[in-house]
């Protein structure tokens, strides 16, 4: 048999292992990807502002604290102003405290069941709580559920007529305290610069009485007369109300 017959021999396995690493075949040369400790990635986060006109499919606006100035109908035919600061859980809940408050003359030289009024004022003032909930299907329209506590204070004096005395000066006077529950729909418009617009459309006020005390005197005499008088006012002011087209403005901060 000659050389070229001879079958080939195989290389011991030491000999195939120095091969390998010496052409690189089998081998992985790479390295594993090595995190720095000082290196830290950061992410830009894109400031949300609010569209001055909002739609359904808009973001929500960022919310945080509100303070707002507003004017409206108290009653039917009484206006009343105040202020009101909310805070803002999330897009669609508010909490806040509001105080409400006007003084007036209602009436001044006029008629009614034997007196004649020469003024009839009104004073009151009203601080409560509340909660604001907007509506799933809008981004600004919102109900709106309030308990408030209302003092009242009722003024007025004039004379009445009597054939064997003359007229007599008659002055009367309310005071009452009420528990007051009501709510409100409307909407309310965010813009991009932090300010406010707002109307509640249409309320509804639930007054209950707490405590009253009341006074009718002729030339300093009590009279039972004139107490009718205050009992006939003071249950007006004791019915359901509506509260009207309450305008606000304000900024959130």
């Amino acid at each position: 048999m000659s050389l070229a017959d001879a079958p080939p021999v195989a290389a011991p396995p030491e000999d195939i292992k120095s091969n390998k690493g010496k052409s690189g075949i089998g081998a992985n040369n790479s390295k594993p990807l090595q995190s720095s400790g000082n290196s830290t990635i950061t992410y830009k986060r894109k400031a949300t502002l609010c569209s001055s006109l909002p739609s359904p499919n808009s973001p929500p606006c960022p919310k945080y604290r509100e303070f707002s100035v507003f004017a409206g109908l108290f009653f039917a035919d009484i206006p009343g102003y105040g202020a009101s600061g909310s805070y803002s859980y999330n897009s669609e809940l508010n909490l806040g405290l509001e105080v409400t408050m006007n003084s007036l003359n209602l009436r001044e030289n006029h008629y009614e069941d034997g007196l004649q009024y020469r003024n009839i004022a009104l004073r009151f003032l009203q601080i409560g709580g509340f909660f604001r909930k907007k509506f799933s299907f809008s981004e600004n329209f919102f109900v709106k559920f309030a308990t408030s506590y209302r003092f009242l204070e009722t003024g007025m004096n004039g004379f009445k007529s009597i054939s064997d005395i003359g007229e007599l000066d008659f002055s009367l006077a309310t005071r009452a305290h009420y528990l007051v529950l009501s709510s409100s729909i409307g909407n309310r418009y965010t813009f991009q610069n932090g300010m406010i617009l707002g109307c509640e459309w249409l309320g509804l006020a639930m007054p209950v009485l707490l405590k009253k005390s009341r006074s009718g005197e002729y030339n300093g005499s009590p009279d039972p007369e004139l107490d009718l008088a205050t009992q006939r006012l003071n249950k007006a002011f004791l019915r359901p109300h509506l509260q009207l087209m309450f305008l606000s403005l304000g900024r959130s901060f």
